[in-house]
């Protein structure tokens, strides 16, 4: 934890919306899916289907290891497969009322989904429990929701940028980025493959170089292969692109 906030700090005190190679983006939604759930994102955000920008990341992959249902909240044991280390969320609420410890369906259904939802027979027997079907969250979404009251830091390598009109039509079909996920569950198996997609402004980005401003638009960001360093602050996000 300590290594990640002094790179958090070393990170801003680089001032990287100003330096050569670097641009900011505003956007007004964001999403990030792992590649192996992009179907399902597709079904239940379709909202973010249409015009955005799309990068394609590679960063660690995360499995589930353990869960403990003898606390309240339960708790959920992972483990980052790049570096070894094995972590405990133990803060995560599913449901916006309490829940009989009894009636909770908690389950490890892979490495990477947790499936939760209420018993069948207690879903029947209360008409108020009768919504919780069954419901499937990755890894990377309980993690997330772990630390939604941290600043938080990700290295990941960026191994490709695109915009389309129809971006799940796009990434679904898309040859580059079908090899890049081969590739990496090849040949870097403790990886994993992230889409993160942006439905920016009109003018999304800005990098001023030699004092004068130049604008990019979706249509003209170009591919480009190296590492992303990323800070979040608020809506926006600050990018530093290294050249392999």
């Amino acid at each position: 934890m300590r290594d990640d906030m002094q790179w958090i700090e070393k990170l801003k005190e680089l001032k990287c919306f100003y330096l050569n190679n670097s641009f900011e983006v505003y956007f007004e939604k964001q999403f990030m899916v792992p590649y192996f759930a992009l179907d399902e994102c597709m079904q239940q955000y379709p909202e973010y289907g249409g015009d955005a920008i799309y990068m394609v990341l590679r960063g660690d992959r995360l499995e589930l290891l353990d869960l403990n249902l003898a606390h309240d909240p339960p708790v959920i044991v992972y483990r980052n497969c790049s570096t070894g280390r094995v972590h405990e969320m133990d803060n995560l609420w599913f449901f916006p009322h309490p829940v009989r410890r009894d009636a909770l369906h908690m389950k490890i259904v892979s490495s990477t989904l947790l499936e939760v939802g209420i018993l069948e027979h207690w879903r029947q027997k209360d008409p108020a429990l009768h919504q919780y079907t069954p419901v499937k969250y990755s890894v990377y979404d309980l993690v997330t929701q772990s630390n939604r009251q941290k600043e938080t830091a990700s290295q990941l390598d960026l191994c490709y940028v695109g915009a389309s009109r129809n971006v799940f039509e796009r990434l679904t079909n898309h040859k580059t980025i079908l090899k890049i996920y081969r590739h990496t569950a090849s040949r870097f198996p403790d990886k994993e493959i992230f889409v993160w997609i942006l439905k920016p402004k009109e003018k999304c980005s800005k990098v001023p170089q030699a004092r004068i401003p130049v604008w990019f638009y979706p249509a003209h960001l170009g591919r480009r292969k190296g590492s992303l360093d990323f800070v979040c602050r608020r809506k926006t996000f600050c990018f530093l692109p290294k050249r392999c």
